[in-house]
């Protein structure tokens, strides 16, 4: 019994955290695939974190295309975006199923320290 209620637990724990993640991303336009997301400035410096926040913005389209901003800065709109926007890009993440191209994603390396199994968006190496 003891056992059960411990998985339970972490079950619950493991759904909060999703929808605390969830809620604190925002999906701020959206231009045929192209989905732009904005994520808390606190969590902009965590690579990980904006990776996971452009998969749930694509995580019900077979082709989408995600860029990711922090809450910072003002919203970006139309696309392409304003060129300014595109130089404080934290990331951007490319899916096209239909294709075969499962995720696709690069990270600003002015913003963050260089991964060799991450590539840089262009102009940012």
């Amino acid at each position: 019994m003891k056992q059960q209620f411990l998985a339970l637990t972490a079950f619950l724990c493991a759904l909060c955290a999703f929808q605390a993640h969830a809620q604190q991303d925002q999906v701020i336009g959206q231009y045929g695939i192209h989905v732009y997301v904005m994520v808390p400035t606190d969590k902009a410096g965590d690579r990980n974190y904006v990776r996971r926040a452009a998969e749930h913005a694509c995580a019900s389209k077979s082709v989408c295309y995600a860029s990711v901003w922090a809450e910072s800065l003002d919203r970006p709109e139309g696309v392409p975006p304003h060129p300014r926007y595109e130089e404080n890009k934290l990331a951007q993440l490319q899916r096209n199923r239909n294709a075969g191209v499962e995720a696709s994603f690069a990270a600003n390396c002015r913003l963050f320290k260089k991964d060799i199994n991450v590539p840089c968006l262009t102009g940012t190496d």
